[in-house]
């Protein structure tokens, strides 16, 4: 039997989360959204579904706050290192042969949850000695995880494996948890932005002309059609020669606007 709501309103909320933020609700995620829900309204002091959605017609950080909820949102510092090792030994160096002399490197970082994915390629870039010569772009729609990723303070959790390793040099201890240095906070600029909604390409907000998006494990979430015009939005922020990079579980693109794929160790690739 198909799930069904508890309540109607709940398919109201999950309309609006769709329309807004292109999340895809498949029944057996119904229950974790109810649960999610219930869990902003009491925090609101809200007791009406209907009320509820009235206000996320009105208020993005009341829905970035749901969005957040549904979304996982979980990283670690060098995740994927077989795509660091990409950028670092193919991507950068085919960037600065083909690009004028001193040219900066325009990375950005597309739905960055907590800030390890961008700081990680700061610490990268500070290694092969681009530290001044490349400028860092992070968004994410969830507002919490933008203000955890400004504070740069992560748990044992973020750090785990061999990215503790890779880490260890640009972070230091406070108490049982770690902070990465203030050099690398001050090479990334963290930017609310919904990748569902038609506000990129744009020079005004540094995704135009770029030359390395990672927007890893994000479309996983979207549905259809919105991964459709997210992929053309994607090629269109890149530069000439820019290059894509998905994660491992996220939708092929290759159909879906006139990106060259690459079949690399480190999986598929996209350039323009």
């Amino acid at each position: 039997m198909p799930a069904q709501w508890t309540d109607r309103a709940f398919a109201k909320v999950a309309q609006i989360v769709t329309r807004h933020a292109g999340l895809k609700i498949p029944e057996y995620r119904f229950r974790e959204v109810e649960s999610a829900v219930r869990k902003e309204m009491s925090a609101r002091g809200l007791g009406s579904i209907g009320d509820y959605a009235a206000l996320l017609e009105r208020d993005d950080i009341a829905l970035s706050d749901l969005v957040s909820d549904l979304t996982v949102g979980e990283s670690y510092f060098f995740r994927a290192k077989a795509q660091f090792d990409l950028i670092r030994d193919r991507i950068v160096p085919e960037l600065l042969r083909d690009r004028p002399e001193r040219h900066v490197l325009r990375v950005w970082s597309a739905g960055c949850a907590g800030g390890e994915e961008p700081y990680s390629l700061a610490m990268m870039f500070e290694e092969m000695g681009l530290a001044g010569r490349s400028f860092i772009l992070a968004t994410d729609i969830s507002r919490p995880a933008l203000e955890k990723a400004r504070r740069a303070t992560y748990g044992a959790w973020s750090l785990r494996g061999a990215s503790l390793q890779l880490a260890c040099r640009y972070v230091r201890s406070v108490g049982k948890r770690y902070e990465v240095l203030p050099r690398f906070r001050k090479r990334v600029r963290f930017d609310y932005l919904n990748l569902a909604e038609d506000a990129y390409p744009s020079m005004a907000n540094g995704t135009f002309g770029v030359d390395l998006i990672l927007c890893r494990n994000v479309l996983i979430y979207f549905e259809a059609q919105v991964v459709a015009l997210v992929a053309r939005r994607l090629f269109e922020s890149l530069a000439e020669g820019g290059w894509l990079l998905l994660g491992a579980s996220d939708p092929p693109l290759g159909q879906l606007a006139p990106f060259e794929v690459l079949s690399t160790g480190a999986g598929l690739v996209y350039r323009r």
